[in-house]
């Protein structure tokens, strides 16, 4: 996946709300933070953390642009992939995911489909 200028592993989560980035990679990007719009993500159990704010920045998944796309940003060691996309990015791209099958989908602007086809259970962090 390309996040603007920088090239990176991604986990799709569609359980999570937001898509998130890790401070090092958002650093990397030419595009200034807006660290007035920060919120505190709730995951699994208690834990509730605060971002350090959030990077509008377009997306290449697929070899093809996306739109914009938002990102809270974390630390580093508060996420294990250095970008998560949550179900947002997914809706709003046209992703399928279909485990049985391995494969993710999107939808194209002229209604032709794109596949990637994984060959093991890791690869989907490698798109």
């Amino acid at each position: 996946i390309r996040v603007g200028n920088v090239e990176t592993k991604a986990l799709l989560d569609t359980g999570a709300a937001n898509n998130l980035i890790q401070r090092s990679i958002a650093e990397k990007i030419d595009i200034p933070t807006c660290e007035t719009r920060q919120i505190a993500i709730k995951g699994l159990g208690s834990k509730v953390i605060k971002t350090l704010g959030s990077i509008r920045v377009e997306v290449s998944l697929f070899k093809n642009k996306q739109s914009d796309t938002e990102f809270a940003i974390l630390d580093d060691k508060e996420i294990q992939f250095p970008v998560m996309l949550g179900r947002k990015f997914c809706k709003a791209n046209k992703l399928m995911i279909d485990l049985c099958r391995r494969k993710i989908s999107k939808t194209n602007e002229d209604g032709s489909i794109t596949n990637i086809f994984l060959k093991d259970k890791n690869e989907v962090n490698r798109i």
